[in-house]
């Protein structure tokens, strides 16, 4: 059944803008960060201090951030393998429900070209695109029970590594 967005988040707002230094305890994720996989890799120099009111902006495992600023739109899924990280106000930070969709699945749909095409619709009209958030919300995914999002991702996986 395709959902619109809005019913399986449970929040979506923007990372914030803050000032970064050269160390830090906390990782400040940028979209130059991410290789054209959509993988976190090229991490360098974009650390935030804890002084108390970014831990509010920790991601979560299993948040879900989105680019939506700029010419690439990638969705990418935070694993608490890669320690404390904020993103950038260039990403959107989704919180899913997880009792109605797996956020590695949900990645997946964003990134798929057809979702892609969606993103780049909605976000014409700008010199730097930009997609609100009100037209990301209504965009719609299919999502199959759980059992099956768990197969894709598998799948996704295991093709991943064959590659």
């Amino acid at each position: 059944m395709k959902t619109p967005l809005s019913n399986i988040t449970l929040s979506t707002k923007y990372g914030p803008h803050l000032p970064t230094a050269d160390t830090g305890p906390i990782k400040y994720l940028k979209a130059t960060h991410f290789d054209e996989d959509n993988q976190l890799n090229a991490f360098t120099a974009s650390y935030v201090s804890t002084e108390g009111k970014e831990d509010k902006f920790l991601l979560q495992e299993s948040d879900i951030i989105l680019a939506a600023k700029g010419f690439r739109h990638f969705a990418w899924t935070y694993d608490s393998s890669y320690g404390p990280c904020i993103a950038s106000s260039l990403f959107y930070v989704m919180r899913v429900n997880t009792q109605k969709v797996l956020s590695k699945y949900l990645t997946l749909c964003i990134n798929a070209p057809k979702f892609q095409h969606k993103l780049k619709m909605i976000g014409l009209g700008a010199s730097v695109p930009v997609i609100p958030k009100k037209e990301l919300l209504r965009l719609k995914v299919e999502i199959p029970p759980l059992e099956q999002q768990q197969k894709v991702i598998r799948l996704t996986n295991l093709i991943d590594k064959q590659i």
